[in-house]
């Protein structure tokens, strides 16, 4: 699917996807205004980003196992999705990948992921639980600012946790790896329950 394909569409109908389908291009339902299901095949490999940004879709999202990346702002603000299933197969979950999920409550990063973008999950309110992979290398700044997070366990892999990463007032406990090298300014700022 070309980049904008569908780019401002208002429609109620659900989002169906043939199987045979590889890639979702830049853009490519953005803006899209529904309220429906969204069914990615299992045959897609790429998504690109800002494939859905702001696309109405409810409630669960899956990812599917071919994919190796989620594009950068892939699906931020996009309203309803309530759940987030990750495919084994991606190994970087783009810039805002995810932001704005105000309903996602948790989160199972799957083994493999080693790059999680700038801003990931951030302002995903009611964020309480995510679980990172020993995969794990890099999560960028912001990756979970503004959400309900109250327990972190960051894996042996990440040597640095960036600016504002977890700028949060829930948050109560970190689990920090021996492993570590530094921590940015700001990282950890609001937390005051620490």
């Amino acid at each position: 699917i070309g980049d904008g394909a569908f780019k401002g569409l208002k429609s109620n109908k659900e989002i169906v996807l043939p199987k045979g389908i590889e890639h979702i291009g830049n853009e490519a339902f953005a803006n899209y205004v529904s309220v429906a299901p969204l069914s990615l095949p299992s045959t897609v490999k790429t998504i690109g980003s800002g494939a859905f940004h702001e696309c109405k879709i409810t409630p669960e999202l899956v990812i599917p196992g071919k994919v190796k990346e989620i594009g950068d702002h892939a699906f931020s603000y996009s309203g309803g999705i309530e759940t987030i299933s990750i495919g084994k197969g991606v190994r970087r979950i783009g810039i805002g990948a995810f932001q704005g999920q105000e309903r996602v409550e948790n989160v199972v990063v799957p083994d493999g992921v080693e790059t999680i973008g700038n801003f990931c999950f951030s302002n995903c309110y009611n964020l309480t639980s995510v679980i990172l992979p020993s995969s794990l290398k890099e999560i960028g700044t912001g990756a979970f600012q503004g959400t309900a997070l109250k327990e972190i366990e960051i894996p042996s892999g990440v040597k640095v946790i960036e600016s504002y990463t977890f700028q949060s007032y829930q948050l109560v406990k970190v689990s920090l790896p021996k492993t570590l090298k530094r921590i940015k300014s700001y990282a950890f700022s609001g937390c005051a329950m620490l």
